[in-house]
Formats: C-alpha cells, structure tokens, sequence
C-alpha cells in the first residue's frame, strides 16, 4: 500500500475517538468505534498531487488494534452509484491496496439515492467480488460499528 503518512495535509487524524464521521455536501458516514480502536482518517480525493486527474475515493479510514487492521475506502455520493463504483475500483489499485495491507478491506458507498439496477450492475458486482477477495465487503450504508 501507498504510504500516505509523507503526505500530512491527507491526515485528518489520528487517535481512539468514539466516532467518525465523513461528510461532503449532502452525504455524511460514521464509523461508531466501540472497540478502542485507533482510527486514522485520510483524505484520499483531493490531497494526493502526483494522482490530480484520477478518480478516487473520498475518504479512507484505518483501524488498528493491535493485530487486528482494517480499511474502510468510503466514497461519499448523490446518486451517481456507478461513478462511485469506479472511483472505488480506482482507488484500490492506486493506492496499491492488496491482502497483505489489512486483514480486512471494506468499501463503502454513501448515497443520498439508489437507483436499483445500478446495485446489479456488472462493474458493482466484480468489485463486490474483489472486496469479498480482501476479506471484506462493500455496501451502501451510512455506518458502521467496529
């Protein structure tokens, strides 16, 4: 995985706070964190200057508790679930996410509304499959509990 911490204006930050929370114009993600653990919240679409021209996730948010380490790539959207489907698949391959980077990776879509074909879509479906292959999942929802 890309090592993002050179870039400090990407790190929100970084502490054991009870709750995270994501928000862009009318979309808001939390991730309740009842467990302790450390959370870093990352910048991912507007911080990274070497990748400007390529569509990436919002936000991405690290959980660590001792060996236990998890991703969550959240992509805060209207409507547009495809277009967030790819900023998703994008992300993971730019910021060199693979299995060895967490136990597990989970991807999140935030939208305000979903249009139902767009849940069955062939892309949202290889992606899904390739979060489930990371020992994670990828969903639209809101929140989280860790």
């Amino acid at each position: 995985m890309i090592d993002i911490s050179q870039h400090t204006n990407c790190i929100c930050y970084k502490d054991k706070r009870n709750s995270v929370v994501c928000e862009e114009n009318n979309s808001r993600y939390v991730l309740h964190n009842n467990s302790g653990f450390e959370i870093e919240k990352i910048k991912v679409d507007t911080c990274l200057p070497y990748m400007q021209n390529e569509r990436k996730c919002d936000f991405l948010l690290r959980a660590i508790k001792s060996n236990d380490k998890r991703l969550y790539l959240i992509e805060l959207k209207g409507k547009a679930v495809l277009k967030a489907v790819s900023q998703l698949d994008n992300s993971l391959s730019i910021l060199e996410i693979t299995g060895k980077s967490a136990n597990q990776v989970n991807g999140r879509i935030v939208p305000t509304r979903v249009h139902p074909p767009d849940l069955r879509s062939t892309s949202y479906l290889k992606l899904k499959n390739r979060f489930k292959a990371l020992n994670g999942d990828l969903n639209q929802k809101n929140s989280d509990t860790i």
